[in-house]
Order: structure tokens, then C-alpha cells, then sequence
């Protein structure tokens, strides 16, 4: 009961303030005029330097450190399917307004051709499922038949 106090008093005074210097650096109660939030940059369409409309964003890449590092494209395809996502170093990236509509976009420092030419983005699961088989897995193989049946 007293625990249960003692942490409803000290969420009440973090609330209220009262714990004062700690969270102004902590806390941040607005977004500010140079912020951006991730759901507000993914689904941003992505244009070219030669202003071709390559794609639009689909995920973020952060660093070990929280850093944002890059975006992920999708382009090509149609209605989701066909397409390929391309991972940019967000170096390469700047958002800007669309001049027609002031929405906002993401201009790439890439010509068209570059983005098509860039390999295929791999997620740390999909480098994992392509290493080859090892250890537990390599005697499972070599134990259970994988084609032709049981044998008489």
C-alpha cells in the first residue's frame, strides 16, 4: 500500500512539474517548427533530382545510437505488388514543399537510373536467412530425407 503510494506521488509530482530541472531536458511537450515526426516522413512521396517520382517512404533506418541513418524506398511496382524497396542514406535526402500542392516531399540526390540501379534493401532477418545452415540445423538435414519418401 505504501509502495503504491509513494509511486502514485511521485507520477503526480513528475506530472505537475514539481520535479522541475530534470524534465525540461527529458520531456518535450511540443513538436518544434524544425521537428519532424517518423510517421509523418514515412509514407512521403519521393522524387529525383531530374524530378522523376521514384517511390515513396516506407521505413526508417536508425543507427545503435537512435540516429536516423537512411530511408527506405519502395518504387516500381503497382498497387504494392511488383515493387522493391531501396535503402538511401538519409545524407542523400532533403524534405522539401511540392511546388504545385506545398505538401511535403522527399527529394533525393539521385538521378532516376540510380535508384534503378541500386540493389535491393535486406533487413538483418533477410542477411540471416540467407547464411547457410549451420550446426543444429546442418544435422537435421543430414538426418531427415528431404525428397523421395520413406525407405522399405
Amino acid at each position: 500500500m505504501l509502495k503504491h503510494l509513494l509511486s502514485t506521488t511521485t507520477v503526480a509530482l513528475i506530472l505537475s512539474g514539481a520535479v522541475g530541472a530534470q524534465t525540461h531536458d527529458t520531456v518535450i511537450a511540443t513538436e518544434g517548427a524544425t521537428q519532424m515526426r517518423a510517421d509523418s516522413l514515412i509514407g512521403m512521396t519521393v522524387l529525383t533530382t531530374d524530378g522523376a517520382v521514384v517511390g515513396d517512404v516506407t521505413d526508417l533506418i536508425l543507427d545503435q545510437d537512435d540516429r536516423l541513418r537512411g530511408l527506405i524506398v519502395s518504387t516500381g511496382g503497382l498497387l504494392g505488388f511488383g515493387g522493391r524497396d531501396v535503402g538511401v542514406s538519409w545524407d542523400q535526402a532533403e524534405v522539401r514543399s511540392a511546388p504545385e500542392t506545398n505538401d511535403p516531399i522527399v527529394v533525393l540526390n539521385l538521378m532516376r537510373a540510380d535508384i534503378k540501379a541500386a540493389p535491393d534493401f535486406k533487413t538483418q532477418e533477410d542477411v540471416e536467412a540467407e547464411q547457410p545452415a549451420t550446426g543444429v540445423e546442418q544435422q537435421f538435414d543430414q538426418v531427415l530425407p528431404t525428397s523421395g519418401g520413406m525407405r522399405p
